[in-house]
């Protein structure tokens, strides 16, 4: 199943994989070696490295990513993909069949939700639906409604307080809030975490996203006293 995107055909010269996975990325990889022609491929295990590759790249055509992977556990963090890397299409692998995790992936901006179990002729067919400009849906999702305000949410998350709004950041995230809320620039921090300073805008602009934050004082603000809350806590 495909919906139109307003976006037009893109010729596919590179694309990110990422997914802990091993044998599925080896898999992932034939198929867009071989089936679909794409000459660049580079493979990831978790959403921090996938985030670092495509900061660096600054050109991935096509990026893969897996649902349950280290670090992919909100839909901020699809979203947030989306609007930093606007020439990227991104689509979700998932082994998972639930409608909720399809429509959070969809309404983050995702170019399209592919079932791991559908083989390698659908999973070549559906990807190439992706790079035509179409947005590919699974068929075992028959109809579209949006989704309540906390329907699609990771379950931990839906009641969660602020200390576990610190469990649902990724590793990096957790690092970066930290050097933010000791006052380091993203030149600073991206020497500390030797990342590149594109990453370290990435990771700020989904902080940004989970605080509600406009600038990095607000940011800082609501980092700081959730991180007194988490020491308290552990006290």
């Amino acid at each position: 199943m495909s919906l139109e995107d307003q976006s037009t055909t893109v010729e596919v010269a590179s694309a990110l994989i990422a997914d802990d996975d091993e044998y599925f990325r080896i898999a992932l990889r034939n198929i867009l070696a071989d089936r679909l022609g794409i000459p660049n491929i580079v493979e990831t295990e978790s959403f921090d490295e996938a985030i670092e590759c495509l900061s660096i790249s600054q050109g991935t055509d096509l990026a893969l990513f897996d649902l349950a992977m280290p670090g992919m556990n909100t839909r901020s963090n699809i979203r947030t993909v989306r609007e930093t890397f606007p020439g990227a299409r991104v689509v979700v692998v998932s082994a998972s069949c639930e409608r909720n995790d399809v429509l959070r992936c969809l309404e983050a901006g995702a170019h399209g939700y592919v079932h791991k179990g559908i083989g390698p002729r659908g999973l070549t067919a559906a990807l190439r639906q992706v790079c035509d400009g179409t947005v590919f849906v699974p068929q075992f999702l028959p109809e579209l409604e949006p989704l309540g305000e906390n329907q699609g949410l990771p379950r931990a998350s839906q009641n969660a307080g602020e200390g576990d709004t610190l469990q649902r950041f990724t590793p990096r995230q957790r690092e970066v809030l930290q050097l933010l809320v000791e006052g380091h620039s993203n030149k600073g921090i991206a020497r500390q975490l030797d990342l590149s300073e594109s990453a370290v805008k990435f990771h700020l602009s989904a902080l940004f996203r989970h605080f509600g934050a406009t600038n990095r004082v607000e940011a800082a603000t609501h980092g700081a006293k959730l991180l007194a809350e988490v020491s308290d806590r552990n006290l």
